[in-house]
């Protein structure tokens, strides 16, 4: 096990409390079949918007792909925003601890710009404790190839540190796999009751709440 010097979070399912059955469901109260509402975060429509795509594209194409052209703009936009409903407040505690240990700490993210005003709404701020590299911002994702990571790497301010001391934090196997490929050390996140304690645990283990001499 590498010596954890600085560490990256992912946002969703990590530090925010999400999931997309929230979303599902919402949509099918108005009417959406559940196997249309399962299509509303997958296809080229999603994959468009968190690589900057426009509102209104994703819109016409969610609406497109569930095969409902009469769902109101501002319920798409609520589904959306919806799936993201709280924040972890274990996971921010050990942020809190890695900061007063002077622990380097970045955010890598997949989400778009809905997804973003609805995480400082609320009340999150990952600028708070590091720099953030969003996917909308770079027009890629971490989870799609290896040489992404040396942009998510500059963007945090990691560039010049070695990847074999830069620990992921991330529940996405595929985003993990990336990292692991590009050099990183990854945790494997398990959101739930206890995802927060395991996480400690294992920080601990590699060292990551010792103070930097």
């Amino acid at each position: 096990m590498s010596r954890v010097t600085h560490v990256i979070f992912d946002l969703g399912n990590v530090v925010l409390l999400s999931t997309h059955g929230i979303t599902h469901e919402i949509l099918m109260e108005r009417g959406v079949r559940r196997d249309a509402a399962s299509r509303f975060f997958t296809g080229v429509h999603h994959d468009a918007f968190v690589r900057a795509g426009s509102p209104n594209d994703f819109v016409n194409g969610v609406c497109a792909a569930m095969e409902c052209p009469l769902v109101p703009n501002t319920l798409i936009r609520a589904a959306h925003d919806a799936h993201i409903y709280g924040i972890d407040a274990m996971v921010i505690s050990i942020l809190r601890q890695m900061v007063v240990a002077r622990i380097p700490l970045g955010f890598a993210t997949t989400t778009n710009v809905w997804q973003t005003e609805h995480e400082r709404m609320l009340g999150f701020s990952a600028w708070d404790y590091g720099r953030v590299a969003r996917s909308h911002e770079l027009g890629e994702l971490k989870s799609s190839r290896p040489q992404t990571w040396a942009r998510i790497l500059d963007t945090v301010g990691f560039a010049n540190v070695d990847p074999r001391n830069v620990l992921l934090i991330d529940d996405s196997a595929q985003s993990r796999a990336m990292a692991q490929a590009a050099g990183l050390s990854t945790y494997r996140f398990e959101p739930g009751f206890d995802g927060a304690a395991k996480l400690r645990e294992d920080l601990y283990t590699r060292g990551a709440f010792l103070p930097k001499k």
